[in-house]
């Protein structure tokens, strides 16, 4: 279990049922596992990265969207 909070700004560029494509300045910095939040439908997904590029980077998502919880900012 991920207890473990940090925030990297990121923009998710593609997004299928399966994965996603996201753009962020520092990819490396990003773990191969973590919580992605979406705040456009407040959901919560938990993924993996399965490549890396520069400035961008794609996930598999190893889990089913659920409710995001309440944010505190």
């Amino acid at each position: 279990m991920m207890n473990n909070w940090s925030v990297v700004d990121c923009c998710v560029r593609d997004i299928s049922d399966t994965g996603a494509r996201i753009r962020c300045d520092n990819p490396a910095a990003v773990p191969n596992v973590f919580r992605l939040m979406m705040p456009y439908d407040n959901s919560i997904r938990d993924v993996e990265v399965v490549w890396r590029g520069a400035s961008l980077f794609g996930v598999t998502f190893t889990g089913p969207a659920r409710r995001a919880p309440p944010r505190k900012w």
